[in-house]
């Protein structure tokens, strides 16, 4: 029987404060979101928990709505957001050694002790004048960002399909707690007159359902200065500019084709601590900290031998930080370098010079956007009442010959981790393929199937532009498809 993380994901759990963040095991793939790096990726749809569970056969392909009417609402206002994604914390480059950890305190509720060492000792610095200056940002930013002992960070993390040299593949990817609140303020964004209407069941949201697997859209990241204090932090964007849907792509999974299944199949169960969220033991964190020598052996001494049987001894010799400045609060450094940074513990203190406690993460860098495989999308332009919103065929043919169209070729890859990638020698092989639209046919369109699409488009026009009923939809995107394919 698996074992679930107990925490409540979406809006709900984001409320309730009872959620812990983490890191992975060996295997699964994830991307952070930074300030260096353009990412372009796909939001992928919470599975359906209320009606089915982990051991059913429907639960891997299962869908929710990215709202849902009847929970409370999200901070915005608005319909709360069903568990498409989960909020978690974690402790990110702790000390010297740049280590990363998920906190043992997923799911529970407060600030208990004797749960996390790192906690503990804050809160120890907390209640003790003497400690403060320790858990205190410096007023000279030459000396750093954070604190010498920070609680642990909060951080979002989402299902999601990204492009990693030049695949379309399942990952993991978070950001900052302030990226979260950004994006949820875009997707409270009322929808114009003459806009486009993406989802039918959530017309009044001019982006609709981002997690839909055939209504959703494609997302890129960039640098936006957010919140009230106008933190700097890569963010998530669907336009050209918030509130228009300019320079709008849908990405559309279809789930009855082999790729749409795969997509759907590979999500990751953020709930999993056995082969997902790789959660910290107290012992083991407190191991680090103290062989690392950032927190001073004093305060890990008094905040954390009562809760353990043997407390170890200290390093042989105080560790001296690197001098540097650490990465801000609302920052997520790509890839696996870690920052430099430290401080001195206090201007009066005999203690060994410390290191602050850095905020960023240690992650996957992928392709950057600008070289990923394009994802097979229909422009959605706001347009005036006379221009239709398809004004060119949707453009779901892959121009580039050594590029894999998306969808591709799908594979299972071994573990959990999917593979949208060139068949292995011994993996079925399937044709690459243009569309399943194409293939059925075989062809490009007829004299009768030309007058249908162009009589779908007039209707359009007619319509202000507004989308039209699902099957007739359906049906243009069917032909565009054909168009495109042998264009």
């Amino acid at each position: 029987m698996s074992t679930r993380l107990h925490i409540v994901g979406g809006s709900q759990g984001e409320a309730k404060r009872e959620f812990s963040v983490g890191f992975f095991h060996d295997g699964v793939r994830s991307i952070g979101l930074n300030k260096k790096v353009s990412h372009q990726f796909r939001f992928l749809p919470a599975f359906d928990n209320n009606r089915y569970r982990e051991t059913d056969a429907e639960y891997a392909t299962s869908v929710l709505p990215y709202r849902d009417r009847n929970l409370a609402a999200d901070s915005t206002g608005t319909e709360g957001f069903t568990s498409w994604y989960y909020i978690f914390r974690v402790h990110n480059f702790l000390g010297h050694g740049n280590r990363s950890y998920v906190s043992p305190i997923t799911g529970h509720q407060g600030n208990p002790t004797g749960v996390d060492p790192i906690l503990d000792c804050y809160m120890l610095c907390k209640k003790n004048d003497a400690l403060k200056h320790l858990i205190e940002k410096p007023k000279n930013k030459s000396e750093g960002f954070n604190a010498v002992i920070t609680s642990p960070k909060s951080m979002p993390f989402f299902n999601v399909l990204t492009c990693v040299d030049k695949q379309w593949v399942n990952a993991i990817m978070y950001c900052t707690i302030s990226a979260l609140d950004d994006l949820k303020g875009k997707l409270a964004l009322r929808a114009g007159r003459n806009d486009a209407v993406i989802s039918p069941e959530w017309s009044d949201y001019i982006y609709g359902d981002i997690t839909h697997p055939t209504q959703g859209l494609m997302a890129t990241s960039r640098i936006a200065k957010v919140g009230t204090n106008m933190i700097e932090t890569a963010c998530v964007f669907f336009s050209e500019k918030d509130g228009v849907l300019t320079g709008a792509q849908a990405a559309p999974l279809d789930p009855t084709t082999p790729f749409g299944q795969q997509a759907l199949r590979g999500r990751y169960n953020l709930l999993d601590p056995e082969r997902v969220i790789k959660v910290a033991t107290y012992e083991e964190i407190l191991d680090y900290i103290i062989n690392d020598g950032t927190i001073p052996y004093n305060v890990i001494e008094a905040a954390c031998s009562p809760h353990v049987a043997r407390l170890p001894a200290p390093p042989p010799a105080a560790r001296m930080a690197n001098a540097g400045v650490p990465p801000s609060d609302d920052d997520v450094p790509m890839g696996n370098t870690p920052p430099a940074f430290g401080r001195p513990a206090a201007p009066a203190s005999t203690q060994p010079a410390l290191a602050p406690i850095g905020s960023g993460i240690a992650g996957f860098a992928p392709t950057p956007a600008a070289a990923a495989a394009p994802f097979p999308t229909q422009t959605v332009v706001a347009t005036p009442a006379a221009t239709p919103v398809f004004a060119t065929p949707p453009a779901f043919a892959q121009p580039v010959s050594n590029t894999p169209a998306f969808p591709g070729t799908v594979t299972a890859g071994p573990g959990p981790l999917p593979t949208f990638a060139a068949p292995a020698a011994a993996a079925v092989a399937e044709q690459p393929r243009v569309s399943n639209a194409l293939q059925t046919t075989g062809g490009p369109l007829s004299t009768a199937e030309q007058a249908e699409y162009l009589a779908l488009a007039q209707e359009m026009i007619a319509s202000n532009g507004k989308a039209l009923p699902d099957e007739k939809m359906r049906r243009m995107a069917e032909l565009g498809m054909r168009v495109n394919a042998v264009s």
